[in-house]
């Protein structure tokens, strides 16, 4: 299978507008739009079945609404936080405030990842191309995850895009 693994920041993937005030609000629809483009154009260029995004649930997501428009298999592949919780991971984990070790943090996350690769093959069945959207954090070590099960890995981050503006909050 070849993967595409696209590294981003989460506050993109969200459909609604969540900023206050007429300039922001309109930047930030701007990038939204930017985004839906960008990957209707990865999604036909690069012949994606499927999309597999680390994003918020119970909300609508850019990429799923873009995936449904061309027909392309979509799934949240992040954990859900009733998931973490019967894993044992706390919902606050990444916090630097909360009294985690690294060891903790890193196990954790590295549970996560496997759990987002997992559910990414579970879902995409008999694709042969999927792409995965991830916070950049992810990028490299689900990148890895996937090469060690043989497939065919290409990682991008959405901030070389030129039209991209990382953080308008």
């Amino acid at each position: 299978m070849k993967v595409l693994v696209i590294g981003l920041n989460h506050q993109i993937q969200v459909d609604a507008i969540r900023s206050i005030g007429p300039e922001i609000e309109q930047l930030e629809r701007e990038q939204k739009d930017g985004f839906a483009k960008g990957l209707h154009q990865v999604i036909q260029r690069e012949k994606i079945q499927f999309v597999g995004e680390e994003g918020e649930h119970g909300v609508q997501l850019i990429a799923e609404r873009v995936a449904r428009q061309l027909g392309c298999k979509h799934a949240n592949i992040e954990m859900t936080l009733v998931d973490r919780g019967k894993r044992g991971i706390p919902p606050d984990y990444l916090n630097p405030r909360r009294p985690y070790t690294k060891e903790q943090r890193d196990k954790w996350t590295a549970e996560r990842e496997e759990h987002m690769v997992q559910t990414a093959i579970s879902g995409a069945g008999t694709s042969d191309r999927i792409l995965i959207l991830c916070g950049r954090d992810h990028t490299d070590s689900i990148a890895t995850r996937f090469r060690n099960l043989g497939h065919e890995v290409e990682t991008r981050d959405l901030s070389s895009e030129d039209w991209y503006v990382e953080n308008w909050l």
